[in-house]
């Protein structure tokens, strides 16, 4: 076998344009399902953990009726029960109790409909990093009647950015998506676009407003606003509070509605709370947010020791009037999009292998009719045809590693950068996403099991086109291929 490597090796150096050629369309080949597969499996599992694990949790605990109604009036005691059953589950990482409810927000003569999310501030900030979302920045005419260092058309164009941003690079990748020219003045935009804010405490009697809920209600960080609406079992919830900071919210649907408050706060202003017989008091709350120490994922596989949890879950909570959800069944249509847009990503993939099976197929052709003649010196003077297919078959295999190994050396960088770096996909996009409530952000996944499936469905679609090749050799006459 090593005499046959060695052969194999020097026959494709014998003809260095037609090795690089074939070698080169099995190494782009393999970087283009690669890449497509990591930005396609990178954007699935970024949209999954914006809604999923930044907010809904990888399980939810209800009470019955909850999500088919979900009404102040259908929530759960927050029991101790079921703290310490949470508590003792070694593959629980988070739970945290939310209390939402509508309610109308007020200042001044503005007025709108909102969703109060009451939360434990340390948990929550643990559970979904909510202090990430301070707004830090904020571009708004005042601010850039001061930027008179812009060029005129820049100016113009900054006045598409206004709202606010808690991170400096999420403020570049949208102004650069405009025009690239602002990257030379982006440390002053910074400067001068600078925010104060400040996180919630857990014995705060303040609010965090979501960003473009404060500019409707046209109000900012020390404004105060009230809250009117119903409480639990009919009561009147009414409350005033002071803005301790303003949420730059990745999702927009939550960044025109939302307003978080410490969850004790919530529960006295909605009501949600009795004294039991025994002289304690009863708190309740919508529901219980889980996350596990598993990852959500479009993958099947890595949904199964979620769905374990869950029914561990359900087995320890049974007969509390309780109801455990997946997070697929809390976001049906969000996973019915993906899925239906994983398959269509797949179909794409596949027309691209058989694209570029044909090409590769093409050179193998070519290959076999100029090396004729060669074929034919070597089954004349006493070369078996069987080790002539054995060596032919290890050319298109050393062929295919080269291309493959190649790939994967580039491809590996490429998606660990842009999966830290995610690629803005500019303003336009933006719009168009807000439709699904994320971000217009497309990031890779990083190096994972496809680093290992796509480069193999490559070397299988060359080895099958190693085929033609036996059953050329299979037939050749050597008599016609001397005189070629």
């Amino acid at each position: 076998m090593k005499e046959l490597i060695k052969i194999a090796w020097r026959n494709l150096w014998r003809n260095k344009r037609r090795t690089i050629i074939t070698a080169s369309s099995v190494f782009f080949a393999t970087l283009i399902a690669l890449i497509m597969r990591s930005f396609q499996l990178g954007f699935y599992n970024y949209t999954i953990n914006s809604v999923i694990e930044h907010f809904v949790g990888h399980i939810q605990i209800q009470q019955t009726d909850y999500h088919n109604n979900p009404s102040i009036d259908n929530v759960l005691e927050f029991s101790p029960h079921i703290q310490q059953t949470l508590s003792n589950d070694p593959e629980i990482k988070f739970f945290i109790p939310r209390l939402e409810s509508g309610a109308l927000a007020s200042h001044a003569v503005h007025s709108k409909v909102c969703i109060i999310v009451g939360i434990d501030p340390i948990k929550e900030n643990e559970f979904s990093g909510v202090s990430r979302h301070l707004a830090h920045y904020r571009i708004d005419p005042q601010a850039i009647e001061k930027m008179s260092f812009l060029p005129p058309d820049l100016r113009v164009l900054i006045k598409k950015a206004q709202g606010y941003y808690a991170h400096k690079q999420k403020l570049q990748d949208i102004l650069t998506s405009m025009d690239k020219d602002f990257g030379k003045y982006i440390d002053q935009i910074a400067w001068i676009s600078r925010f104060r804010g400040q996180y919630l405490r857990p014995g705060d009697n303040q609010v965090l407003v979501a960003g473009g809920l404060a500019d409707f209600l046209n109000v900012s960080v020390g404004d105060s606003i009230v809250l009117l609406g119903q409480g639990y079992h009919g009561s009147t919830a009414i409350g005033k509070y002071r803005i301790a900071g303003i949420l730059a919210l990745p999702s927009p649907m939550m960044n025109r509605t939302f307003i978080y408050m410490p969850l004790r706060l919530a529960e006295d202003l909605f009501s949600t709370y009795e004294i039991k017989p025994d002289g304690d008091t009863a708190r309740y709350v919508s529901y219980i947010a889980v996350n596990t120490r598993y990852q959500a994922s479009i993958r099947p596989r890595d949904y199964v020791p979620i769905e374990h949890v869950k029914q561990r879950l359900e087995k320890k909570l049974d007969g509390d009037q309780l109801k455990v959800l997946g997070w697929k069944q809390i976001n049906k249509t969000l996973y019915q999009q993906i899925q239906s847009d994983n398959i269509s990503g797949q179909i794409i993939l596949m027309v691209i292998y058989i694209i570029i099976a044909f090409g590769v197929f093409g050179t193998v052709l070519m290959m076999m009719a100029e090396r004729r003649k060669e074929f034919g010196i070597m089954l004349a003077i006493g070369m078996s045809r069987r080790r002539l297919k054995q060596v032919v078959t290890l050319e298109i295999l050393i062929l295919t590693l080269m291309g493959i190994i190649a790939a994967i050396i580039v491809a590996y960088p490429i998606a660990t950068y842009f999966h830290y770096h995610p690629i803005y996909l500019g303003n336009e996009a933006a719009k168009a996403y807000e439709q699904f409530n994320f971000e217009a952000y497309m990031p890779t996944q990083l190096p994972d099991i496809y680093f290992i499936i796509q480069p193999f469905i490559i070397l299988v679609m060359m080895m099958l086109t190693s085929i033609y090749p036996i059953l050329y050799l299979s037939k050749l006459k050597v008599s016609r291929a001397l005189r070629a």
